[in-house]
């Protein structure tokens, strides 16, 4: 089940993100367009959510998941590792989707924008463990679970990276996708509020965006999570007057392949003199080489691996 406005938000989250690391090669004002992956883990809670509604096997979601996921990854991975040289241990870590310190006190695999796949796993294990529950108890836990570990997140940040990350309240984001699922499904989702809730997204963004926030964190959260949820949940509020616009949807299905590529290809063009269309044509490239990684390499690829 694809819907037109996921797919939509799916692409503003990535070119957002896009925009944000083409900006920060010069003046970073764009810091608010990292709150696109706060849009992409609001999106996750609320696609896990809905495409596990029959789903009873633990085992067949992972896989599901990890062939979604992993191969893709593994070869930006790979790519990154030609110019980052990075150590086995930090490499094999990348590879698993473990939190690793470098010696240096970074924490970040070896393509920086693999962070949000380490959340990503986590929740789809956590996720896969409520597959066993019925539907109402398996909601209870996973909210009890991320609201728990959340808590403990604000006893403050540990030196271990896997306690770090995992007690992180970026995780409540995941869960508020969920939520938004469980409402969608019951449709109690009023069309009047989309707009109201979509304006609400973009003044929040846009004043974090003049402040030129960076927040971690609670902070985050709140000034990042709590719009990413409002964009979403204006967009699906919105789905039935959604038109159908092809170039949208492309950018949201190769979403993921513009996600993990996009540096690659704006490295090149940021070394073309372009003056002031620098960007423009760094975004722009950024998309359509995403677009045809996805059709050439990730369809197909995910598609041999799950028949």
């Amino acid at each position: 089940m694809k819907l037109v406005s996921i797919q939509y938000a799916r692409a503003l989250a990535a070119l957002a993100v896009v925009f944000y690391h083409a900006t920060a090669r010069g003046d970073a004002w764009f810091q608010v367009g990292s709150a696109g992956v706060d849009v992409f883990f609001v999106i996750s809670g609320f696609i896990m959510w809905t495409v596990t509604e029959r789903e009873t096997k633990s085992g067949t979601f992972l896989a599901h998941r990890l062939l979604r996921i992993a191969p893709l990854y593994w070869m930006a991975t790979l790519l990154a590792a030609v110019s980052a040289r990075p150590d086995l241990a930090r490499l094999v870590a990348s590879f698993l989707f473990i939190p690793w310190r470098a010696p240096d006190g970074a924490v970040a695999p070896v393509l920086v924008q693999g962070w949000t796949l380490q959340y990503e796993m986590f929740f789809y294990l956590l996720f896969a463990v409520g597959l066993v529950l019925t539907r109402r108890l398996q909601l209870a836990v996973i909210t009890t679970a991320l609201v728990a570990l959340s808590c403990i997140g604000l006893a403050g940040p540990p030196y271990d990276p896997v306690v770090h990350t995992y007690t992180d309240p970026l995780l409540l984001e995941f869960l508020a996708g969920i939520w938004l699922a469980v409402l969608w499904r019951a449709a109690r989702l009023p069309q009047w509020a989309g707009r109201p809730l979509l304006a609400a997204a973009i003044v929040a963004f846009t004043l974090a965006g003049v402040a030129r926030l960076d927040p971690t964190g609670w902070a985050r959260l709140f000034f990042w999570g709590v719009p990413a949820g409002l964009l979403v949940t204006g967009f699906l509020a919105l789905e039935d007057r959604m038109p159908v616009n092809r170039l949208g949807l492309a950018l949201g299905d190769s979403s993921y392949s513009i996600y993990l590529f996009h540096g690659f290809i704006s490295s090149v063009v940021f070394r073309l003199p372009l003056g002031p269309m620098l960007i423009p044509v760094a975004v722009v490239a950024s998309a359509v080489g995403g677009w045809l990684i996805f059709r050439l390499i990730e369809a197909p690829m995910t598609r041999f691996l799950r028949d």
